[in-house]
């Protein structure tokens, strides 16, 4: 901003007032004792007003002499939106003691849309009262009501913060305000407490940053994140109340129009958060739930999240909570403020109980289709695994498939079942929803039609993000998640995915730990060690029968008959050197009997091996 200059002023006194832009009170105060005493001894030698405008941070950005009204104030980028209050603070003083705010300081302050005014009556003998006006929407218009306040120390504990963010809200609230079309993106402040003892292994920062991902996952903007250390989670303000106090103030300085909480929060906690910081306010459990709406495809898919979402809005219906549980009267049960409520529940039930009936019709399809793959003996193997370990992209591998694959959260929900490309062996293979931390109990349940293939597999392959730095910690979610709905007892078989992003160091030390646990390592974006998992899973699903191929010339006739009494021939191509046989071998076959015939990985696609 321009340099302060006033014809007969000294120039003493105006380079005074100029080195105060760009100063920020002392502890982040509204008004310093330092800055206070520099006003009040200008204003007493010129008995002129002298006014400061400031940011929500208190830092001074402009000064002036003269009164409010003849002062012009205001910088585009230091607005939030043409709708809500300005991020402007104006402090100003009255010679001859006046604290009052007069008619015209008010206009002023409606007029800009000031976060608060404030006027400093400064008296002859250097005393100082303070008047102070605090924005308020009243009757659908902005208004600035004010109080009185004796010293300064009283005049730096008002919330000016909390003030200027509920009339925001309630700005923006306004019909015809049109927040929706100024103010489309979704700024998030992230909050999270750590209790000390997490017993999955996942930490308090890997879990916020999960949380950062699935803010951005729903297309949201991360602007700050806190978190607090307790013993428990504070039951009404889910952090402390003084350090929700704190974070009205990084509401209003990262401007954030939304707080997302890392655990779930019921009503009243999202109701007295909201009415302290003056922010919509939504937990984990809602960012999931609206992810998992965004992505749902299949109709199975959509009324999971459908059934999911009402099962969780009827646990945060805000009322009298179990005095409604009844609904033959009683005390705190009459009178028409509690009937919608009432009505509303009993609306939610039925929806529910509708959704149930109509995924129990699904289940009965689905149990058909399970029942006929077993009397025709077809195998199944359900991919499992944390969120964006890679399960899309081995299942796209091993099928032949084009399976949405994308760098985010919960891409895949919908269940998908194709037949294994031929090369790797005979059995059905379904891609599934990935796990979480902190998994809604409400979306568990919702998606059991979904996680029944689960259940149901012969073989489940636990899909671990080997590269990523809580690999460990993932497969424990995974895990607790696989016990809950009753699959811990299947055969499951872990591969360790991604390996092509680890040093060399790092690969030969998870390969060695892989021979050890009787895992596979793998990258199933470029194709490595497929062979490997399409053997181990071949063993585990024909107790020790592998696919293998064969390249038979065709003046070799008898080893082929030979080949069909000894294995399980699954397919015949006829190529230029010959017959090339596709066949599940067992632990009896006479495998010296055929080595000269064997392909090997080496071998695919070269032609016939050296068997002359």
């Amino acid at each position: 901003m321009s340099e302060l200059k006033a014809e007969g002023v000294r120039k003493s006194i105006l380079n005074e007032l100029n080195n105060l832009k760009g100063t920020a009170m002392e502890e982040g105060r509204l008004l310093d004792e330092t800055v206070l005493k520099l006003l009040t001894d200008i204003t007493l030698k010129l008995n002129r007003e002298v006014l400061l405008m400031l940011d929500d941070h208190n830092v001074i950005h402009n000064v002036a002499l003269g009164d409010v009204n003849t002062v012009a104030f205001g910088d585009a980028k230091m607005e939030t939106t043409a709708i809500g209050l300005n991020r402007i603070r104006v402090i100003h003083t009255h010679p001859g003691g006046n604290p009052h705010l007069s008619d015209e300081d008010l206009s002023a302050a409606v007029r800009q849309r000031l976060q608060c005014m404030v006027a400093v009556g400064v008296a002859p003998d250097g005393t100082n009262r303070f008047g102070i006006g605090l924005p308020m929407v009243e009757d659908e218009a902005l208004v600035y009501r004010y109080a009185l306040v004796d010293s300064l120390k009283r005049l730096n504990a008002l919330d000016v913060s909390g003030y200027a963010a509920l009339a925001s809200r309630e700005l923006r609230r306004l019909p015809g305000a049109g927040f929706d079309t100024v103010d489309t993106e979704e700024r998030a402040l992230l909050l999270g407490v750590d209790l000390g003892t997490r017993g999955i292994g996942i930490d308090l920062a890997s879990s916020m940053e999960e949380l950062r991902r699935l803010v951005e996952t729903a297309d949201g903007r991360v602007v700050d994140v806190v978190t607090q250390s307790r013993s428990q989670i504070d039951p009404v303000f889910y952090l402390g109340k003084g350090k929700l106090r704190e974070i009205v103030r990084l509401v209003q300085n990262a401007d954030a129009n939304l707080i997302v909480a890392n655990d779930e929060l019921n009503s009243n906690q999202i109701a007295c958060i909201e009415s302290l910081t003056g922010c919509k306010t939504i937990d984990r459990t809602t960012i999931i739930l609206d992810i998992f709406a965004r992505h749902a495809k299949t109709r199975e898919g959509k009324l999971q999240v459908e059934l999911a979402q009402q099962k969780y809005r009827m646990g945060h219906l805000k009322g009298l909570g179990i005095v409604l549980s009844r609904t033959g009267g009683g005390i705190g049960t009459r009178g028409p403020g509690e009937k919608k409520l009432e009505t509303d529940r009993r609306h939610i039930r039925r929806q529910i109980d509708e959704l149930l009936s109509r995924l129990e019709r699904i289940d009965k399809s689905n149990a058909l289709g399970a029942k006929q793959r077993t009397r025709n003996q077809v195998r199944t193997v359900a991919l499992v695994g944390y969120t964006n370990s890679g399960k899309s992209t081995l299942f796209n591998r091993l099928t032949d498939s084009d399976v949405v694959m994308q760098d985010g959260l919960f891409i895949t929900l919908d269940s998908t079942m194709r037949q294994i490309n031929p090369e790797y062996g005979n059995y059905l293979l379904s891609d599934t929803v990935g796990f979480i931390e902190k998994l809604p109990h409400d979306l568990v349940t919702a998606f059991r039609t979904t996680l029944k293939e689960v259940d149901d597999a012969d073989l489940l392959l636990h899909v671990v993000d080997a590269a990523g730095p809580h690999a460990q910690a993932q497969m424990a979610v995974v895990d607790e998640v696989l016990g809950s709905i009753g699959a811990g007892h299947q055969d499951i078989l872990v591969v360790y995915n991604k390996i092509d992003l680890l040093d060399e160091e790092g690969a030969l030390a998870l390969q060695n730990r892989a021979e050890r646990e009787g895992a596979v390592c793998i990258s199933a974006r470029e194709g490595l060690g497929i062979d490997s998992l399409t053997a181990a899973i071949s063993t585990h699903l024909g107790g020790g029968t592998c696919t293998r191929q064969f390249l038979i010339p065709y003046t070799h006739s008898k080893a082929l008959a030979a080949l069909h009494q000894k294995a399980e021939v699954t397919q015949m191509d006829y190529v230029e050197a010959g017959t090339q046989v596709t066949a599940i071998t067992d632990q009896d076959f006479p495998s010296h009997r055929f080595e000269a015939y064997a392909l090997t990985e080496e071998d695919h696609g070269t032609g016939l091996p050296d068997n002359s």
